[in-house]
């Protein structure tokens, strides 16, 4: 059984209505698409039970017919795949490769590139972050540890992505960097891996949240070529 379920923002709105679904006796399996806004249920269920279930979590839930069941994931036109979704990440990733790459110096270091690759990424999603700032808070503490305890981190994150960016390009405090670089993306790496494994359906806050873009391995990846370089420019600081 599918339905549609309106006014489904957040993996706290996942929670609680995966929560009341569970309840219903029958219930099988639940799985729920934040990004699709819809849910499958597996059991014998009653249908009528089952919206009034939804209702009661504080949203409204509309049965999605058998024919509509039966179309591919593909041909739903509010569901876009993974890779379309994800391509203003690429794009972003691909710009700042040829930046860094005209900024490396005569030597061709690839160190002096790591640095600039870093310095480029930080400013350009620290200032994508800033675009919709009122809503990256709430965004960024689904999945990052320390923004999930504390609202204000998440105010003062995209700052502090836009200070390592000055930092990696002036070539200023560099150590510094670097540390910051590893304790602030383990952490939110970490998060990542989390929702990853929980496989819940939200949104990656990495471009902002505007960009709406799907919190998929992909994340995790970035996450990690960003650490590895960190963590290859250590030794030789």
């Amino acid at each position: 059984m599918h339905i549609t379920i309106d006014g489904m923002h957040c993996s706290a709105c996942v929670d609680k209505i995966n929560s009341s679904i569970t309840n219903i006796q029958g219930v099988k399996k639940v799985s729920i698409n934040l990004l699709a806004k819809t849910a499958s249920i597996q059991g014998k269920i009653n249908e009528e039970e089952l919206i009034n279930a939804v209702k009661s979590a504080g949203y409204n839930a509309t049965l999605i017919n058998d024919e509509y069941n039966q179309l591919n994931e593909a041909d739903v036109p509010a569901i876009r795949s993974d890779l379309s979704r994800l391509m203003p990440l690429f794009f972003a990733l691909g710009l700042i490769s040829i930046i860094a790459w005209f900024m490396n110096d005569s030597n061709n270091s690839i160190d002096n590139y790591m640095v600039n690759f870093m310095g480029v990424y930080f400013l350009i999603f620290g200032a994508s972050k800033i675009i919709d700032l009122k809503n990256f808070p709430n965004s960024f503490g689904m999945y990052d540890p320390i923004a999930t305890k504390f609202n204000s981190y998440g105010w003062i994150y995209p700052f502090i992505e836009i200070a390592l960016g000055i930092m990696f390009i002036s070539k200023a405090y560099i150590s510094l960097a670097v540390w910051l670089t590893i304790v602030v993306l383990s952490i939110t790496t970490i998060g990542v891996v989390k929702i990853l494994m929980s496989n819940k359906e939200i949104e990656c806050a990495c471009l902002g949240t505007w960009m709406k873009l799907p919190m998929t391995k992909a994340t995790f990846i970035e996450n990690f070529i960003m650490l590895f370089m960190a963590f290859w420019i250590l030794p030789k600081l």
